[in-house]
């Protein structure tokens, strides 16, 4: 079964052309460019955050409930930017009912008022609906922002998808090279336990044997002592837990869909635990070594899962 596992970490973008009405809500041939970007890192929780015009600020819930619908996790980072055209090189039209309007108003004041100036330029560019200038409706800037943050966050998921590709075939390989150290420590927990209590039973027997006469006594006891201690340092238990752990990491790396973040989380503590204990019970060289390169390899694999969705 294919896995689509993804990174928490991604980035998307969308380039969408607005078409501009006038303010009498006639089409123009002005156009506006709208952008929508989209930057995702690791967090632990879905956090999403925006940065937009005023204009576009009515759209923020829209824009919010598509991104939820398709991120579970993660910091996400929604920018919006509204380029419009330069106006004034458009030469705005002028709306001519408007200026007969202005006309006749004229011609009829200074029927009554023939001693009052001419209207100058500028009176006339201010007389408000004059200018047909290009704007933009809510619906026609509604529908762009829908179809561009849902392109932004298809590029989005793409990326995601191809880090958390990358991460869990680096996570599966520390896996199995723990697997490996596991492996080849099971057939030598017990003769290492076995020449653990020898040279112990060996020293103690060395260090009594002028103190006490009786020596099959100091012996028995000290066979049942060392019996006892070893049952205390017998790490084959931590072995098995930490490979059932392992397994199970595996199985989650190869079997599963986003979000895992989490449940990977609770196995690397408990892959950590028995890699401490290991380490603690230790009492050869080999099972040290064992312990520290699992905890590295152990820190290695929480880093990359805190960067899984």
């Amino acid at each position: 079964m294919k896995t689509t596992i993804f990174s928490m970490t991604g980035y998307g973008e969308a380039q969408c052309a607005v078409s501009l009405s006038d303010t009498q809500g006639e089409a123009t041939q002005a156009v506006a460019l709208l952008l929508i970007e989209l930057r995702s890192v690791n967090a632990r929780f879905l956090d999403i955050t925006f940065r937009m015009p005023d204009e576009c600020r009515s759209f923020e819930t829209m824009l919010r409930e598509q991104i939820t619908r398709t991120v579970n996790r993660g910091k996400v980072e929604c920018r919006v930017q509204l380029q419009r055209p330069d106006l004034p090189i458009l030469a705005s039209a002028l709306d001519d009912t408007v200026l007969k309007k202005i006309q006749q108003l004229t011609h009829a004041v200074q029927g009554y008022f023939p001693q009052l100036e001419a209207l100058r330029m500028s009176d006339v560019l201010r007389w408000p609906g004059l200018l047909r200038e290009p704007c933009l409706k809510d619906e026609v800037l509604a529908e762009a922002m829908l179809d561009g943050v849902q392109k932004a966050l298809g590029q989005l998921c793409e990326t995601r998808l191809r880090e958390g590709t990358a991460l869990t075939a680096r996570m599966l390989e520390s896996v199995e090279s723990m697997l490996q150290i596991v492996k080849q420590l099971t057939p030598l927990v017990p003769i290492l336990l076995v020449q653990h209590q020898q040279k112990l039973t060996e020293k103690l027997n060395h260090a009594l044997q002028t103190f006490i006469d009786n020596r099959e006594e100091l012996l028995e006891r000290v066979c049942k002592e060392v019996t006892v201690y070893g049952m205390r340092i017998d790490v084959a238990e931590e072995l098995t837990r930490l490979e059932t752990h392992l397994r199970e990491t595996r199985h989650i790396l190869s079997n599963s869909h986003s979000p895992i973040g989490k449940r990977l989380d609770f196995m690397m503590q408990e892959l950590n635990r028995e890699a401490n204990t290991l380490g603690s019970k230790a009492t050869a060289i080999e099972l040290a070594n064992a312990a520290i390169d699992l905890k590295l390899l152990i820190e290695q694999l929480r880093e990359q899962a805190q960067n899984l969705e």
